[in-house]
């Protein structure tokens, strides 16, 4: 068991372990490990703020976050993610600042619109990855040029599952071989 008073001692205890070779973390710890000195943080985990991953390599002990690598990964096995492509990422949670830092590796950041509800939220992305920050009533704007669209949000899935983030009538805007990952 772990809690806020003890999370620096229960990870100094994994470390000294010989045989610890990683963790996952979760809630409400993902942004909490991230300041401990042993820890190494990736590029992406620090302009994210949060980590779900650690792991030892190099005998060093290394924070990562999953979430945005693997949604990358995912993708790119389906579909060719290179600069050129408009993507337009939906929402401003964890999840959405994970997608756009791993897509900052492979698109250029004036190409990555990034939509969200609450105009605080969107600043935070700006101020953090530089990409195109938009509110959400202007998304049906921006539909005939989008390559990929990443949604983000809990639209979808549990209380909110068959619901979707854009409107049957309005994906029609889309071009033909627009992406759609979520």
């Amino acid at each position: 068991d772990c809690s806020d008073e003890n999370l620096d001692q229960v990870l100094d205890l994994l470390f000294s372990n010989e045989f610890f070779l990683g963790s996952a973390v979760t809630t409400p710890f993902k942004e909490k490990v991230c300041n401990n000195k042993s820890l190494k943080l990736t590029n992406e985990t620090k302009m994210i703020g949060a980590a779900n991953c650690i792991f030892k390599k190099n005998k060093h002990f290394f924070a990562t976050n999953t979430d945005g690598e693997a949604a990358i990964n995912s993708l790119k096995s389906k579909y060719p993610i290179i600069g050129d492509k408009k993507i337009m990422v939906l929402g401003t949670g964890g999840t959405a600042k994970a997608v756009i830092a791993f897509l900052l590796n492979s698109v250029l950041k004036n190409n990555i619109l990034n939509f969200g509800r609450s105009k605080e939220n969107l600043d935070i992305m700006y101020s953090k990855f530089g990409c195109l920050t938009y509110d959400w009533p202007s998304i049906n704007d921006h539909l005939n040029e989008i390559d990929i669209i990443i949604n983000c949000t809990s639209v979808g899935w549990g209380e909110y599952t068959g619901t979707t983030p854009i409107s049957e009538e309005d994906l029609i805007k889309l071009k033909k071989n627009t992406y759609i990952f979520d």
